[in-house]
């Protein structure tokens, strides 16, 4: 169910509208410009829905896979001060392959 309310406030909060309830069918449009339509609404809180999944699932997918915060660091510490640059590219390698599994939303 589409948080009308919210996706107005966020993506419309420079416009004048007014909303009864938690349906399109309370929105009332007070701004000159168009009104946007239940679809375009609708499809804008799912696209905002995706884009803040997809963080914390990254997120457990780079430490399931070994790139978690302390092998971060060691593999920087050997890549700037000892010159051992391996560790460094095998997460990179891991982080290439995490952001190909899960892409971010457009």
């Amino acid at each position: 169910m589409t948080d009308y309310a919210f996706i107005l406030s966020k993506n419309y909060g420079d416009k004048q509208w007014s909303i009864n309830g938690d349906d399109y069918d309370g929105l009332i449009w007070l701004d000159s410009s168009e009104k946007p339509t239940q679809e375009e609404l609708d499809q804008q809180y799912l696209t905002y829905q995706n884009t803040i999944a997809y963080s914390p699932l990254r997120r457990q997918t780079y430490t399931d896979r070994g790139s978690d915060y302390d092998s971060m660091i060691v593999a920087l510490w050997e890549y700037i001060i000892e010159n051992r640059p391996e560790a460094a590219n095998a997460l990179q390698s891991i982080r290439l392959q995490v952001k190909a599994d899960i892409p971010k939303p457009i």
